[in-house]
């Protein structure tokens, strides 16, 4: 009977300490996830219009001036796939730490880039 609880006491040990690991592991993956989002986060300019990438509850989302916010959904390095549009996108030129330009791939062949504008800082 001891050696049945003194071995049930080490593997309840093993499992707290394994469980520990895997809850930090998660946490610091979500952190890298989070950084590696916010190099997408920006506006967009196209030829038609301005498009936003922004981060809501860990989801980048793409939002255009006539429809509402889409989840990016992650593809590969650094491209997303826009599934209500059917459209791929990947972001390229990345230069301090952010990216410069998003590619836009529709399954009909067609695609467009749209250019980040700068953000302007408002005076207050």
């Amino acid at each position: 009977m001891k050696t049945l609880l003194k071995t049930s006491l080490k593997l309840f040990t093993i499992v707290g300490l394994l469980c520990c690991l895997a809850i930090s592991t998660h946490a610091q993956q979500d952190d890298q996830k989070a950084k590696l989002s916010e190099k997408y986060v920006g506006e967009y300019k196209t030829t038609k219009a301005i498009l936003k990438v922004y981060v809501e509850e860990g989801q980048l989302k793409l939002e255009g001036p006539n429809y509402p916010p889409l989840d990016m959904i992650s593809s590969g390095d650094h491209k997303f796939f826009v599934e209500a549009f059917n459209m791929d996108m990947e972001f390229k030129k990345e230069k301090d730490g952010k990216f410069e330009a998003v590619t836009f791939s529709t399954m009909d062949g067609n695609s467009y880039t749209a250019t980040r504008v700068e953000s302007k800082k408002s005076d207050n």
